[in-house]
């Protein structure tokens, strides 16, 4: 693909338009802007590596003047940027595996990890991507900083998975408040009835919950075989 987008002279187009309206400050935060979309647009990671790398580098240390620092957080933007687009693409062949293999709805899964990535991929900008192009902070800090709110995000808005009052976090409130017919207003009260019933909640499948007594009746017996 790298190879490809040299032939066609993308590179050059490419550095024409970052070495005339870019300043080296903000490439690292464009690059991984655009990788994150690329990915997400492809679903996947390497080849959306394989393709920016040759665009943005040579352009990155042409814009900073051989600025070593630049370059480097440009080349890691473009590492980060396509993962995190690439774990919430709908056509990535991780996500689509991961969807089968916990046998649920392909845009369920990803409208689950997609906060995920939301989350990260702006602290990442915030504490890692801005401040490393205008060089206020070296990887250090920004791993750090990043860490420490990552954890205080987590604390003061994530919510358990299971609480007696079946309330998700904040943001997933207020989806639910302008968002009156989505099926997490059951979900919310399967994990409240949860929360009152620790040994399980009854399904609405009735075919689902003769297998579960079948599956418990088994056990029985079992167990007084194994303790005579």
């Amino acid at each position: 693909v790298a190879a490809v987008m040299t032939d066609v002279g993308a590179d050059r187009l490419f550095a024409k338009a970052i070495e005339g309206n870019l300043q080296a400050s903000s490439l690292p935060t464009f690059t991984f802007v655009l990788s994150l979309l690329l990915a997400l647009a492809t679903g996947t990671s390497w080849g959306t590596m394989a393709i920016v790398f040759p665009l943005v580098t040579v352009p990155a240390y042409k814009v900073s003047e051989g600025d070593a620092d630049i370059v480097v957080a440009t080349i890691a933007s473009v590492l980060s940027g396509a993962v995190a687009g690439d774990h919430v693409s709908p056509i990535s062949d991780t996500t689509v595996l991961s969807s089968l293999a916990a046998e649920c709805d392909l845009m369920a899964h990803v409208t689950t990890q997609a906060p995920y990535v939301v989350v990260a991929a702006i602290l990442s900008i915030i504490v890692g991507t801005v401040p490393s192009g205008g060089g206020a902070m070296g990887p250090a800090g920004s791993i750090l900083i990043g860490l420490v709110l990552i954890v205080l995000f987590v604390f003061f808005v994530g919510r358990p998975v299971i609480v007696q009052s079946g309330k998700f976090d904040i943001f997933t409130e207020l989806y639910l408040k302008i968002h009156s017919g989505s099926n997490l207003h059951k979900l919310k009260e399967d994990t409240a009835l949860a929360a009152e019933n620790p040994d399980g909640v009854k399904s609405e499948n009735p075919m689902a919950n003769s297998q579960a007594d079948e599956e418990e009746d088994d056990e029985v017996p079992a167990k007084g075989v194994s303790e005579s």
